[in-house]
């Protein structure tokens, strides 16, 4: 089964307290096809704006699907550092059908 994924990663990073106004995704970006039951690697880095990734301290990574209300289909990661600038994620086999999120 093919995972679609597109830009809506970049808005699916969530940090406490802060707006996400920093986080500039890198790797998926616009659109890719993930497979299912394989390992793919998230990148990102500072876009320069305020906040700065160090003063986002930890963040949460969900994969989102939807156009004007996003719904989230899966947890990346509960919580990482913000200036880890990558997560790796094992792309699950059940996670619905074939779309992009």
């Amino acid at each position: 089964m093919k995972f679609t994924t597109s830009f809506l990663l970049a808005a699916s990073f969530i940090a406490s307290n802060t707006i996400n106004a920093s986080i500039f995704t890198t790797s998926p970006y616009d659109s890719i096809t993930w497979q299912a039951d394989t390992t793919v690697i998230i990148t990102w880095n500072d876009n320069g704006k305020k906040p700065s990734l160090k003063d986002m301290g930890d963040v949460s990574i969900f994969l989102m699907t939807g156009n004007t209300q996003q719904v989230i289909v899966d947890t990346i990661v509960k919580s990482v550092k913000a200036t880890a600038g990558k997560q790796e994620y094992k792309v699950k086999k059940n996670l619905g059908p074939p779309g992009k999120f």
